[in-house]
């Protein structure tokens, strides 16, 4: 995710120079001759040709696996409760703002299946006594990470996503075990929204002071619908797709520091360096509503 002013700036000038893609008869009847005094009846039309049968649709709920593949690893959400333990982590607390200034406190009281077979994270103005880096923590939120690392293939998440000025939802991979940056610190952002930008997604890959980043442009607000957000990750590239559209990519270089297990992450902050505090005009609570998170690839 991205941490500060000076990653704005440079993340919106890569959009803005790179140029990645925004990506999104009638029948004729003939008569027999005419009798003197009564008229015949006009033949039949023709037969019209068959129409083959259309092809079989495609849910776009959820697409297909690639040729020849399975995803090797889901998580439907199925049930209520909280996320299946053996799947999720729930990660706790404020960590002095993740870095970036966040004004959120993680618990687990603001996350859970909804029993329609969603996880749905919830953002709130915080009732419970909680310290944050900044003094009483003003908002609650959740946060989950994934037990089981992946490391190539298709990564891929069917949400939809909040907005409102201050509200930061955010769908993306990171080094294993990991919450600081190093040398071998990776991060791949599949999908994350800027709340007063409701149309607009971004992408990035994180490693050191270098930032690949991307952005495009949805026909509709994001928090009208679901979307599938997605990274094909190889060892030779990244590519970032939207409902199976690609509109940015990252070819490998020197140092390249994916080619590692990374772990998945979502969560729902509330405010920060690039955001600023939400303003009385943005409505909470602010709900992130994941229909299903899947992956094929290897540990």
């Amino acid at each position: 995710m991205i941490r500060s002013a000076a990653e704005l700036l440079q993340v919106l000038a890569a959009v803005a120079g790179a140029g990645f893609l925004a990506v999104s008869a009638g029948v004729h009847i003939t008569s027999s001759e005419e009798r003197p005094r009564r008229p015949a009846r006009p033949a039949p039309p023709a037969a019209r040709p068959s129409r083959p049968a259309p092809p079989p649709a495609v849910d776009p709920a959820s697409p297909p696996a690639p040729r020849g593949r399975t995803w090797t690893w889901s998580d439907e959400f199925d049930g209520t409760g909280p996320p299946a333990p053996g799947k999720w982590a729930i990660v706790t607390g404020d960590r002095g703002g993740w870095g970036g200034h966040g004004l959120v406190s993680y618990d687990a009281a603001h996350l859970g299946r909804d029993g329609r077979g969603h996880l749905v994270i919830t953002a709130d103005h915080q009732t419970a006594d909680t310290t944050c880096w900044y003094g009483p923590c003003s908002y609650g939120s959740g946060r989950i990470r994934s037990v089981t690392p992946v490391r190539y293939g298709r990564v891929a998440a069917r949400i939809r996503f909040p907005t409102g000025a201050g509200v930061f939802p955010a769908f993306w991979l990171q080094t294993n075990g990991s919450e600081l940056r190093g040398p071998r610190y990776g991060e791949i952002d599949i999908g994350e929204i800027f709340g007063a930008r409701p149309r607009q997604v971004f992408s990035a890959a994180h490693h050191l002071d270098r930032v690949a980043s991307h952005s495009t442009t949805l026909p509709g607000r994001v928090d009208r619908g679901f979307h599938t957000y997605a990274v094909d990750w190889t060892p030779a590239r990244i590519t970032w797709t939207i409902d199976g559209r690609p509109y940015g990519h990252l070819d490998r270089y020197k140092g390249w520091p994916f080619d590692q297990p990374l772990t998945i992450i979502v969560n729902l902050q509330i405010g920060g360096a690039w955001q600023g505090s939400p303003p009385p005009s943005t409505r909470f609570p602010a709900r992130m509503t994941i229909d299903w998170i899947r992956a094929l690839g290897t540990r």
